[in-house]
């Protein structure tokens, strides 16, 4: 019998980089390589699990750690979560379950631990268990690049010049504080991990978005990456998702998302008419804000889509009796939506999982960016064209010291974002305005998806070759 080989995967407990984890894990996994994930929590890793819309793959176990001792555990603010993942009872569950894997499988070999970089108590664990540490980067190159000009002795405002994003000659004009959850202290609770990975996984982009010279060697290099093999294997995304558009048409709606409330409402609207509102996973909106963008999308009849997680019955009864206009939804089948050929406009976060789906999509954007990534994601998306506004400010809040994730807006009583949503749904120049960047949504992913046809396979190879060293 062939000796196979056993990785573990630690995502951090949040749909982003969950998410992103159980992709590379079904995609490295196969008969050779059995993939573990471990969670906190089965119904949330069940819910990631799903949240991929891959394939079940046979070679992919879902372990939960500490015996369930976290499965109902909800956090208050975003921090705990960060705390939990640093925590010597966390390091304790993840070396006991690698534990419990050898035990299982003693003829095999346990090799590697797929890790998020905040998981600082890993590194010295991986080393006493002789195996190798990866890390996982779900967000985009340029996001590690700009966060890496965060120094003390000089303006974290200051203007960095990023080039060849997106194949663009021109460059884009960003701020390291456009990452200042990846600089200051969340960097430096990272470092440990960082520097003692021997890969950096990258799942979610390629060359074809962060330019042929990535590395950005003009910038000052981070200390870490130098040291570490970066594996750009991705956008992974589920084959249906990413492949649907190749032939032009748009698909219908998969079988499992057909009674969706969602899609049903979808079905019934014209051509390119619906606005999705969909703020992440993390990101909340308050119900007055929720409620002034359904209002303003009602000034100009435009049928919506409301993705809102927490008090959903209340948003509801906020937004009236009997509405039939929209759709408010604790969940929805975002993949389903962003390929539905009623969808006029993503209403988002600007997170780069939702962007780079938007991206296959070949849809066009209104951000309102929180916190992390989105900044800077939501700088590229207006860099290159797909991106028609953004509604909310940076004001420098990172999520350490926040208790809620909800976005600034313009301090002016709506009228910032009235006169967008009024301009983009409601003339003849807002239609141009979309139907523009769909085009620039179009012309990005032809140069994500053959530079993933070039290179991405042969990444890949060189991963799995190293994971079962």
């Amino acid at each position: 019998m062939t000796q196979k080989t056993h990785i573990l995967c630690a995502p951090f407990p949040g749909a982003g980089h969950a998410v992103n984890m159980f992709n590379v894990a079904t995609t490295i996994a196969n008969d050779d390589i059995t993939a573990h994930v471990l969670v906190l929590s089965r119904k949330d890793g069940e819910k990631w699990m799903r949240a991929t819309g891959q394939d079940h793959n046979p070679n992919v176990h879902l372990r939960v750690l500490g015996n369930g001792q976290w499965e109902d555990w909800h956090p208050e603010e975003p921090r705990e979560l960060v705390m939990k993942v640093r925590s010597a009872e966390f390091n304790q569950a993840v070396r006991e379950m690698i534990e419990e894997i050898r035990r299982l499988f003693p003829s095999d070999r346990t090799t590697a631990l797929i890790c998020n970089p905040l998981m600082g108590g890993l590194p010295e664990m991986t080393k006493e268990l002789q195996l190798q540490l990866h890390v996982l980067n779900p967000t985009a190159a340029y996001m590690i690049r700009l966060g890496s000009q965060h120094r003390p002795d000089l303006d974290s405002r200051r203007r960095v010049l990023l080039k060849g994003i997106g194949g663009s000659i021109e460059d884009l004009e960003a701020e390291p504080d456009d990452v200042m959850d990846f600089a200051g202290p969340m960097l430096q609770m990272s470092g440990v991990t960082l520097a003692a990975a021997q890969g950096m996984i990258y799942s979610n982009t390629n060359i074809g978005l962060e330019g042929d010279s990535f590395e950005q060697s003009h910038l000052l290099p981070a200390p870490f990456e130098d040291k570490t093999i970066k594996y750009m294997i991705g956008p992974i995304l589920p084959p249906w998702y990413e492949n649907a558009l190749d032939r032009g048409a748009r698909p219908k709606p998969r079988l499992s998302a057909m009674s969706d409330e969602c899609i049903q409402f979808m079905n019934k609207q014209a051509y390119q008419s619906v606005a999705y509102v969909g703020m992440g996973s993390h990101i909340e909106l308050t119900i007055d804000q929720a409620a002034f963008l359904v209002e303003t999308l009602r000034r100009t009849n435009t049928p919506w889509v409301l993705l809102f997680r927490e008090g959903t019955e209340e948003m509801k009864r906020r937004l009236g009796e009997g509405f039939t206009d929209g759709v408010v939804t604790a969940w929805a089948p975002q993949q389903d939506i962003f390929l539905h050929p009623a969808l006029k406009c993503v209403i988002s976060h600007g997170g780069f999982g939702t962007m780079i789906e938007g991206i296959y999509a070949e849809q066009p954007f209104i951000t309102s960016p929180v916190a992390s990534d989105q900044y800077i994601d939501s700088r590229v998306m207006r860099h290159l064209g797909m991106c028609v506004g953004t509604i909310s400010e940076n004001h420098y809040e990172p999520i350490m010291g926040r208790t809620k994730l909800t976005p600034f807006w313009p301090d002016d009583g709506g009228k910032t974002i009235q006169a967008l949503f009024d301009r983009v749904f409601g003339t003849t120049e807002g239609e141009a305005e979309l139907d523009k960047a769909r085009a620039a949504s179009r012309a990005l992913r032809k140069r994500i998806v053959e530079a993933k046809a070039r290179d991405a396979s042969t990444a890949m190879a060189k991963l799995r070759a190293t994971l079962t060293k």
